[in-house]
């Protein structure tokens, strides 16, 4: 199970899909789970706006290495990643078995239908998204965890959406 999940006010979390991946996920002890970017730097590091999940294990081992933490350093996504590489803890590809994203940096209409490298081609999600990211509507999982940028009337579409079983919970939203 996870102990830590970031998450904000502008951020949909799906806790429901969390707990199905994250079970399968961080089962293996010391994990990190999370949209994983990547560009020219030396830590691979999560999407801060997509969030991340940590496991038990994992935020006991950053609590009991008060040492690792920098006052005033980078970003913390940056920085948690940096942390997380020197205690060894590794990270989980959190994408569907079709490599379609959980943890998405994005509102869901934004990925599938405003996002695209024709439309923005200079988007830092391009550029930064560790794996090639997937266009239109297999942009996102039939089980995605969390959708960033989500103010308060697409919360509760969402959360409906979910509670009607057609977005978040498994079903192909391209079948709609």
């Amino acid at each position: 199970m996870f102990s830590f999940a970031k998450v904000s006010f502008d951020r949909f979390v799906s806790f429901a899909a969390c707990l199905i991946c994250s079970h399968r996920l961080l089962l293996k002890g010391r994990a990190f789970v999370y949209k994983r970017n990547h560009p020219e730097y030396e830590v691979i590091y999560p999407s801060g706006g997509a969030g991340y999940v940590l496991s038990q294990a994992s935020l006991r081992a950053v609590g009991e290495n008060p040492k690792l933490l920098k006052a005033g350093g980078a970003v913390e996504d940056m920085e948690l990643a940096r942390i997380l590489r020197k205690l060894d803890i590794h990270i989980e590809d959190t994408r569907d078995s079709e490599g379609r994203e959980r943890f998405l940096p994005f509102r869901l209409d934004q990925l599938r239908k405003h996002f695209t490298r024709v439309a923005y081609p200079t988007l830092w999600f391009w550029a930064y998204s560790y794996f090639y990211p997937k266009e239109g509507m297999q942009c996102c999982s039939k089980r995605w965890i969390t959708s960033h940028y989500a103010y308060s009337s697409t919360m509760y579409e969402y959360h409906q959406k979910w509670l009607d079983g057609t977005e978040g919970k498994g079903k192909d939203p391209s079948d709609l």
